[in-house]
């Protein structure tokens, strides 16, 4: 998906805890927003989203794609709506360089269909707890990493904090009701993450653990894991199977007598499968604890995953929420435009540029409004934009100088104002964009065909001078070699393009 989203890491937020008494807990039927398909799922509930880079730095960012589901209530432009929001790691079959190059978020569908994403994909996901008399909708988001090569290479604490920060800043998230969850090496990721400090376990509200080979005093957690989610109050369910020949049991029930052991409230929850038939019966094969975990209908102290997680909220700072970002060149000059909808602890943006070495340098910086719940304009005209490719890169600073890094978007510049096509991503999966610098304003076109000359994807609109891009959805095309055809009144273009 372009323009890209580029993320790096901050350090924890420290919130105080907030235990919230439910009173009252049913389940709704899930009808999510989400029309993408994946093979043998013609509709999968969620909305794939491709061409992000998360965490790490652009060349070699650790999270690349994800699976978005969102209520059918969810509304982006609902300023005043905030959602609980889950944010799940698959396991490591998943990963996109398991072979390299393959960027899929379906691959987190595949791989178990008792996964989360999997549940949803096959409509057996209720989104719902209805609490304090209304329904409250959850918004799940599944994040495919690159690499899960442990101990040499894997995502990190850091990586996650990179995650929360994404998803606070691009959905109607309720920063006091985030939960982590995942199975097998995601479960890794999530409790390594809980346990990492304090503050990172104060920053979400609950997690849940599926089959983790992850071990108290083993790295990368320290011998004080288990008292760092004690002494953050973080409320933590871990489900595993008494017979798990991948990941021993043992490691799993190490973590909850750690962070039992420091007196926690709440106490660490532990859900062991024992493998006989019945409620707490292990399923299909003994690493699979995930299958319990993500059904809708088991209930461990009377209590569901979303059930249980509801019951968990933090005090939390609201952050800048980005409404909007653009930019657009004309005449010359590059025109960046963005407006928040909240500001919380901001003190100021930063636009930074950088060339197709994606060595990025601060152009400006703006001291920020600080307004909450109110539209804040900004914007910034770059007089000089480099000849071809320019990336625009969006920087909030903190009044503590933390940085969150934003939206990247991606101008073409064509030398001496001639006619410019850059096709990008290429190979593509779910969609691709081709960015075109044109002399006048025109209607352009842009075709896919496949080696025969068939039209397979059309899409045509009219474009005003200068820059811009324009994206066509590839995700139901086979994989294949294709042309990409971009005509205007006084320009065509064919470049080859393959689809993975």
């Amino acid at each position: 998906m372009i323009p890209k989203f580029v993320i790096t890491s901050s350090a924890g937020l420290k919130f105080t805890t907030i235990f919230s008494i439910i009173t009252l807990f049913l389940v709704s039927k899930s009808n999510g927003q989400g029309d993408s398909s994946c093979t043998g799922y013609p509709n999968i509930g969620q909305k794939k989203v491709t061409g992000i880079s998360i965490g790490g730095s652009p060349g070699t960012p650790r999270y690349v794609s994800l699976l978005q589901y969102t209520p059918k209530v969810y509304n982006p432009s609902d300023f005043s709506t905030l959602y609980p929001t889950i944010i799940y790691f698959p396991g490591n079959a998943t990963a996109a360089a398991n072979p390299p190059g393959t960027i899929d978020p379906c691959r987190m569908i595949y791989d178990q269909t008792t996964s989360l994403p999997g549940k949803i994909a096959e409509n057996k996901f209720r989104d719902s707890v209805f609490s304090g008399g209304k329904w409250n909708h959850f918004i799940v988001l599944s994040f495919q990493y690159n690499t899960y090569n442990y101990p040499s290479d894997f995502p990190s604490a850091a990586s996650v904090d990179s995650v929360i920060d994404y998803v606070l800043a691009n959905y109607r998230a309720d920063p006091a009701r985030v939960y982590l969850t995942g199975m097998s090496a995601g479960a890794n990721i999530v409790v390594e993450y809980g346990g990492s400090s304090v503050a990172r376990a104060q920053r979400v509200a609950a997690i849940s653990i599926s089959s983790t080979c992850s071990q108290v005093g083993i790295f990368p957690n320290g011998a004080n894991a288990g008292a760092n989610i004690a002494t953050g109050r973080l409320a933590t369910r871990f489900i595993s199977c008494t017979t798990d020949g991948s990941c021993a049991h043992s490691g799993t029930q190490g973590w909850v007598n750690a962070i039992n052991s420091s007196n926690p409230n709440p106490a660490s929850e532990l859900i062991a499968l024992n493998g006989s038939a019945g409620q707490l019966a292990c399923e299909g094969f003994a690493h699979n604890s995930w299958n319990k975990l993500y059904d809708s209908s088991f209930r461990f102290n009377g209590t569901n995953l979303l059930e249980w997680n509801f019951q968990f909220s933090r005090n939390a700072v609201v952050p800048v929420l980005l409404q909007s970002y653009t930019a657009r060149l004309n005449q010359g000059k590059v025109f960046l435009n963005w407006i928040t909808t909240r500001e919380i602890n901001a003190s100021s943006f930063a636009i930074e540029k950088a060339g197709t070495n994606l060595r990025f340098t601060e152009l400006v910086s703006i001291k920020a409004n600080g307004n909450l719940n109110l539209l804040n304009k900004y914007s910034y005209i770059d007089e000089k934009p480099l000849a071809g490719l320019n990336y625009y890169r969006l920087v909030q600073v903190d009044a503590d100088n933390k940085k969150r890094y934003f939206d990247t978007r991606i101008i073409m510049h064509a030398r001496n104002n001639k006619v410019a096509v850059v096709i990008l991503p290429n190979p593509v999966s779910d969609e691709v964009t081709a960015f075109i610098t044109i002399n006048k304003a025109q209607r352009v076109s842009i075709t896919v065909t496949d080696m025969n000359g068939r039209v397979l994807k059309n899409k045509t609109a009219f474009y005003g001078e200068g820059s811009s891009g324009i994206t066509i959805q590839t995700g139901n095309i086979p994989n294949g070699v294709y042309f990409l055809k971009t005509a205007g009144e006084d320009f065509s273009d064919v470049q080859k393009i393959i689809k993975q």
